[in-house]
């Protein structure tokens, strides 16, 4: 059984419409990844939560840390990072 972790990091694919204010960056890693079946673990972890436009370079470095971390526990067959599009 392979063992995946999901970063959620907010962007297009976890917003939702929210009236006047546009669409916002709501949904957690764990709503994503509901849906997931098959022979798969999955773990979810929200870095951050936050629309594209909106990221910073520091933003940035918070993921590429935290995908780094995924990577060094041995049990992991592989690292998913979720965003948008834009």
């Amino acid at each position: 059984m392979g063992y995946i972790q999901l970063l959620g990091t907010g962007g297009t694919i976890a917003s939702r419409g929210s009236g006047d204010a546009g669409s916002v960056a709501t949904d957690a890693a764990a709503d994503l990844a509901r849906d997931v079946y098959g022979e798969l673990r999955v773990s979810t972890r929200d870095v951050l939560r936050t629309n594209s436009f909106r990221l910073t370079l520091g933003d940035l470095r918070l993921i590429a840390e935290a995908a780094q971390e995924a990577l060094l526990d041995r049990g992991t067959d592989g690292v998913v990072v979720t965003h948008g599009t834009d």
